[in-house]
């Protein structure tokens, strides 16, 4: 018993406590800009409305990828764009929400931003059934066809 109670003091003792600062505590040169991404919340629910409002954009292309390179090019410009937007609106919401996680406000802004990709990921499930059933032979000579396609060469080839 005497060597369990001095072992317990030894570790409380000897063992550093580790403990986490306050943000306000935090010097700024360690914190995160986040106005280098939106100047306020107020830009980046502007810009979260906006990335939302543009997805249906993304559902114009359903059934009609195979009609021409032009048209899937379209297609995959629009999706990337919409990708591009939504992860600059998704980074400053995690950056937020990661300063201090017992912040709802940051936590409710980052549960948006998923809520949005899942709605971008529904909107756009068709685009990998429609390339595989393109097989890789239609869309290697869709690329060749429009060069503008190259830039997602990678992206297309990792999928058919």
């Amino acid at each position: 018993m005497r060597l369990a109670l001095f072992v317990l003091v030894a570790l409380t003792t000897l063992v550093p406590r580790t403990f986490a600062i306050e943000r306000s505590e935090v010097p700024k040169e360690y914190k995160w800009d986040r106005t280098q991404i939106f100047k306020s919340d107020s830009d980046w629910e502007k810009a979260k409305e906006k990335a939302a409002a543009r997805i249906p954009e993304i559902a114009e292309y359903e059934g009609r990828l195979e009609e021409s390179a032009s048209v899937l090019h379209q297609a995959l410009s629009t999706l990337m764009s919409l990708y591009q937007d939504l992860s600059r609106v998704s980074t400053y919401s995690n950056m937020l929400r990661d300063e201090d996680t017992r912040v709802s406000k940051s936590q409710e802004m980052a549960q948006s931003v998923g809520q949005i990709w899942t709605k971008l990921g529904t909107a756009s499930a068709f685009i990998q059934p429609e390339l595989l059933a393109m097989g890789p032979e239609r869309v290697t000579a869709m690329i060749t066809e429009e060069p503008k396609l190259e830039e997602y060469r990678v992206y297309l080839e990792d999928i058919v």
